[in-house]
């Protein structure tokens, strides 16, 4: 479980963590149910998610992942 804050035009990305093997079968990663994202609360221009997700899945805001491009989706900036 993941609870971010986020304001409006600000994203999250939920992508494999860079350790994961690309040969995992992506079944094996929804065995335990689907990724949930739960809107847990809003107020002063905000909104509070909790997501839900395998351990192996990396789930931050958008602006912690070191490039703008898909490429370095993997890698995030110490936050």
């Amino acid at each position: 479980m993941v609870i971010l804050t986020r304001k409006v035009g600000q994203a999250i990305r939920i992508v494999p963590d860079a350790d994961l093997d690309p040969a995992t079968p992506i079944g094996e990663l929804f065995v335990d149910g689907p990724i949930n994202v739960i809107l847990a609360g809003t107020g002063e221009g905000q909104a509070r998610m909790v997501v839900y997700s395998d351990s192996r899945f990396l789930v931050a805001e958008d602006e912690r992942f070191s490039g703008p491009d898909d490429e370095e989706l993997g890698e995030v900036k110490p936050g």
